[in-house]
């Protein structure tokens, strides 16, 4: 085999190498098929937990693997427990939340009931 002949299917091997690598790389961009959910998008809290409650006790489990949860303090009256997480500023935010403003803030109608 003569050198020109070598280089020549050098050459278009190295194209279909190209081709085949740029081809996997538009496959993973590429929008999942319809009714595939999406890994980048995640259901709102209220699309997975019938109830504010059912969340809430889901965050509270969760925390023991590291994550904030919302603590009772007093009927209806919440505190974000963050496992020591403390802020710039030194100190952890010690900021209240009505089952209001939780219910909001998740998406769940009428306080989560």
């Amino acid at each position: 085999m003569s050198r020109t002949a070598s280089l020549a299917i050098l050459g278009s091997t190295a194209f279909i190498l190209t081709l085949v690598l740029a081809g996997c790389g538009q496959a993973a961009a590429r929008e999942p098929s319809v009714g595939q959910p999406s890994p980048q998008r995640r259901l709102p809290p209220k699309d997975r937990f019938p109830t504010l409650d059912a969340y809430l006790a889901f965050l509270e489990k969760r925390a023991q693997l590291g994550g904030s949860w919302y603590r009772q303090v007093q009927p209806g009256l919440y505190r974000r427990e963050t496992g020591g997480l403390k802020r710039e500023g030194g100190e952890a935010r010690d900021r209240l939340y009505t089952r209001e403003e939780l219910a909001w803030m998740f998406g769940y109608d009428e306080a989560g009931r």
